[in-house]
């Protein structure tokens, strides 16, 4: 037994008793390495942050403050760069900037205890604002074990706790990008004297609506949204990927390797020019629809039976010109 280390042996005691023994001992490792990362840390902040230290004089950044820090001089970015668009929003205190908003969590599934929720501007691509959302603290966890939930005692000690509690979210995992989109808004005008007026997301509805809903800015002020085309063209992706799977149910093959299939080749080509068909013609509405059909369309036509009748003549005209240039240098 002398041979085997301590740290694979079973603790002695009670589970109770156990799970405080370990995360005290994990406390302890954690806070030794932590001083060692910090050591190094600091050394990284001097030669990586130069710009931010001779900015605010500081030796030794904290990681509040760092955080703190590193949006300020994002957002004076962004306001910068508005103000170059629009002088007029110069002397204006809170000005209306366009965002992309997206949340993720730390694990797939409806069951992540963690989850975030990011906020970038569009015309800079910095990160102007985040927010995190927990549902689990373990001392809490290990309070209730040791002390019980419901006890007088837990009551008083979580009392201390708050304000060093990490949970600080009880809906559901799906609820949490709406509610950090929520934080993130109220928070804006005083933080980051911005408002997020237009809202660049997938294409879940839940977070606009529900800003639209509390209502962020004021009665009057409603937020905009901007559908994101990488969202709607995978959704066409999507789409004929499952109506293939549906038909093969019913006993009709569409896919295969085939000429004229439906093969992933073609749904991924059809995708892409469904892209480039709303990019190259917005926000023509009827120049897109034309365009999305002249695809369609494009993908059907053979030699024999050609489907070119809704093709652009320009591209049609190119392409005629390409061809009769090559065929003139193969026949001198």
């Amino acid at each position: 037994m002398d041979l085997i280390s301590k740290r694979y042996r079973k603790p002695k005691g009670r589970p109770c008793k156990r799970r405080s023994a370990q995360s005290a001992n994990a406390l302890q490792r954690w806070n030794k390495s932590v001083d060692k990362i910090d050591d190094s840390a600091v050394v990284e902040t001097e030669r990586k942050s130069d710009c931010i230290h001779q900015k605010n004089n500081v030796d030794v950044i904290k990681n509040k403050d760092f955080k703190k820090q590193v949006l300020d001089l994002s957002r004076d970015v962004v306001r910068g760069k508005y103000i170059d668009c629009d002088s007029s929003l110069e002397n204006e205190e809170v000005i209306d900037v366009c965002v992309s908003y997206d949340g993720t969590w730390q694990k797939r599934g409806h069951t992540s205890l963690h989850g975030i929720g990011i906020v970038i501007d569009i015309l800079t691509g910095l990160v102007i604002d985040f927010e995190v959302l927990s549902k689990y603290c373990q001392d809490c966890v290990n309070s209730e074990c040791m002390l019980g939930k419901n006890t007088p005692d837990f009551r008083i000690w979580h009392d201390s706790h708050k304000n060093e509690c990490q949970k600080n979210f009880n809906g559901s995992s799906n609820s949490m990008e709406m509610n950090a989109a929520a934080i993130l808004s109220k928070r804006s005008v005083k933080e980051a004297k911005m408002r997020y007026m237009t809202l660049l997301s997938d294409g879940d509805g839940k977070t606009h609506q529900h800003l639209n809903e509390i209502q962020v800015y004021g009665k009057n002020v409603t937020i905009l949204k901007e559908e994101c085309i990488n969202h709607v063209a995978k959704r066409v992706g999507t789409g004929l990927r499952n109506g293939v799977q549906d038909w093969k149910k019913n006993g009709v093959t569409m896919g295969g390797k085939t000429r004229g299939s439906l093969k992933d080749d073609t749904i991924k080509k059809l995708q892409n020019f469904y892209r480039k068909a709303i990019t190259d013609n917005a926000p023509d509405v009827d120049k897109m629809k034309s365009s999305i059909f002249a695809t369609l369309h494009h993908c059907m036509s053979t030699d024999k039976i050609p489907h070119h009748s809704k093709c652009p003549v320009e591209k049609i005209h190119g392409a005629f010109t390409k061809v009769s240039k090559v065929f003139q240098y193969l026949t001198h």
